[in-house]
């Protein structure tokens, strides 16, 4: 007040207010005393310097993530505010207040401090540390087809990993299915359609699954198999099939049912045989211009009852028939020549084993049984022509082989691995015969061969009899697991 402490005197004086504060001047003389004037100074606080920036939980966010800063320790003063920055201390301002909610897209230091009338106080910082998240794939590429059990290759196509992620590949359904493999791309053999799926997997989060459908063809590819680049071919395949075989035989008898010495006779009968046969084929080399192949086979099979003969049944006698046979065979096959036609050559050698039983009774119980129990050991021997590819010219898919051959064979008395030079007689002796089959590669092969009852040298193509003929047809399954 006008009458409070007195601070000085004269037109001016210099004063250093810590609080607002009211000054008052007035002239005092030997005569008088003016009226007081005043002036109202006020006085601002400096603010006080921020210690650090605490959070609400943790600095290190995934991408997309809010974080919530707050200022520790300091004091404002009057009319001062906390002000926020990103960067540097004088970067880009960014919020104000104790607090700041952010979400920033990359790692950061933010920066605060206070700022008012009097003064801005140091600035103090902290990094928040962001996390990348992973992006869903855009789509998964795969070959423009798909053949059964060969391997392919499924990729990430688009798409990012975050932080400590890695794609994750499932086969059946996302999720519940079964995983096959991580990594930007699988290697997978499928054999049946199937749906794959894709997802990213980290720290931050999962995507979405992407999927593809997978849907094996069962046609194979055939051109890279037999083109210029590959010298061999290892084709290992499994055959599984039908047959039906009719060749004539004299059955001796043996018995005479009524008690009586035994009558010896003999019996013409043509055999019928029913069966399966199973082959491994195996071509350690196979080129459309020259291919070498052995085949060896097993047959096994019976008469059914609507094979056997009655040609000796009637009202007086009763005819009754039953047969079983085994066959091992082995066959070697050479094949040269041009894509379309082939020369053909083959060596056979089978062993036979036959259980043939043929019982005639009569009315007043007299039986007779003939039988022929013996072993086949045939040799034969094939020339002809392979009509076809092996892989078709345009589409490379697998083609298809017709050979036509003529034969000569003959049983051997020896055993199935008995070779002797001395047993060959003159070719002419031979008997002769011919044979069909269709090839589908690693599909299927039908073969029809028929062996006439004439030796090369009483052969007249004119005057070809089928009486006594012997037949054999076959239709097999035959896959090559390779390919």
């Amino acid at each position: 007040s006008c009458k409070g402490q007195k601070l000085g005197k004269g037109i001016s004086i210099n004063v250093n207010p810590t609080e607002t504060t009211t000054y008052f001047v007035r002239a005092e003389g030997k005569y008088n005393k003016t009226d007081c004037v005043s002036i109202l100074i006020n006085v601002y606080e400096k603010s006080v310097d921020p210690t650090s920036i605490t959070s609400n939980a943790s600095t290190t966010i995934c991408e997309g993530e809010k974080v919530k800063l707050k200022v520790n320790g300091g004091q404002l003063s009057n009319g001062a505010e906390w002000k926020w920055y990103s960067g540097s201390c004088d970067g880009t301002s960014i919020a104000s207040g104790l607090e700041a909610e952010l979400t920033p897209l990359s790692s950061t230091t933010f920066f605060v401090r206070g700022e008012g009338f009097c003064n801005k106080t140091n600035c103090v910082s902290v990094v928040v540390s962001v996390n990348d998240k992973s992006y869903s794939a855009g789509y998964i590429t795969k070959p423009s087809i798909v053949y059964r059990h060969e391997k392919i290759t499924l990729s990430v196509n688009g798409g990012s990993l975050g932080k400590d992620s890695r794609w994750v590949w499932w086969k059946g359904s996302c999720e519940t299915g079964k995983v096959v493999g991580t990594g930007t791309s699988i290697t997978v053999r499928t054999r049946k359609p199937t749906t794959y799926f894709v997802q990213a997997r980290g720290l931050c989060n999962e995507t979405t699954c992407i999927e593809t459908f997978v849907k094996p063809v069962k046609v194979h590819h055939w051109e890279h198999t037999y083109s210029s680049n590959y010298k061999i071919f290892l084709h290992i395949g499994l055959g599984v099939g039908l047959e039906w075989i009719q060749f004539p035989v004299t059955a001796q008898s043996s018995l005479n049912g009524a008690g009586n010495p035994t009558i010896k006779d003999s019996l013409t009968v043509s055999i019928n045989g029913l069966g399966v046969k199973g082959e491994t084929p195996f071509y350690p080399f196979m080129k459309e211009y020259l291919s070498l192949g052995f085949i060896p086979a097993y047959s096994i099979g019976m008469s059914p009852s609507f094979l056997t003969s009655d040609s000796q049944a009637n009202s007086t006698t009763k005819s009754e028939e039953s047969y079983f046979y085994q066959r091992y065979q082995l066959e070697t096959e050479l094949a040269f020549g041009f894509k379309p036609v082939k020369f053909l050559a083959k060596w056979k050698r089978s062993f036979q084993s036959n259980d043939y039983q043929k019982i005639l009774t009569t009315n007043s119980n007299y039986k007779t049984e003939y039988t022929f129990k013996e072993n086949i050991n045939q040799e034969k021997f094939s020339t002809g022509v392979r009509l076809g590819r092996y892989a078709r010219k345009q589409t490379g898919k697998r083609g298809n082989s017709f050979d036509f051959i003529y034969t000569l064979s003959r049983n051997q008395p020896d055993g199935i691995l008995s070779f002797s030079s001395d047993s060959y007689n003159s070719l002419k002796q031979w008997n002769v015969g011919a044979g069909f089959s269709w090839w589908r590669q690693s599909a299927f092969k039908f073969q029809f061969d028929i062996n006439l009852n004439t030796t090369q040298q009483d052969f007249v193509f004119n005057s070809i009899n089928f009486n006594g003929a012997t037949y054999q047809v076959s239709l097999i399954y035959n896959r090559n697991w390779f390919y």
